[in-house]
C-alpha cells in the first residue's frame, strides 16, 4: 500500500498521456526518463491522484488490513 506509485496515461477525463510519478521517487528517477524523452509529472508525495486502496489478507492466523495513506479509509474484517 505504502510502495511507491507511477501512473501512465488518461485517468478521470484528463487528455494528458504523461507519466506521473509520486514524489517520493528520486529526482534522478524522472531526470533520466524525461532525457529518454517520456512527459514526465512529479505530484506530491502520497497523491491522492495516483488511487485509493484497501485490503484485507486471510492468513492461516487471522485477518491482516491495511488501507493506503493517500486517503481517508479503513481495512477491517471479522
Amino acid at each position: 500500500m505504502e510502495a511507491l506509485r507511477w501512473l501512465f496515461g488518461r485517468m478521470w477525463g484528463d487528455a494528458s498521456r504523461a507519466l506521473r510519478l509520486e514524489g517520493r521517487f528520486a529526482p534522478d528517477v524522472a531526470g533520466e526518463l524525461r532525457r529518454r524523452r517520456h512527459d514526465v509529472h512529479v505530484v506530491e508525495d502520497w497523491s491522492d491522484v495516483m488511487g485509493h486502496a484497501q485490503l484485507i489478507r486471510v492468513d492461516a492466523d487471522g485477518l491482516v488490513g491495511a488501507s493506503d495513506p493517500r486517503a481517508d479509509g479503513a481495512a477491517l474484517g471479522w
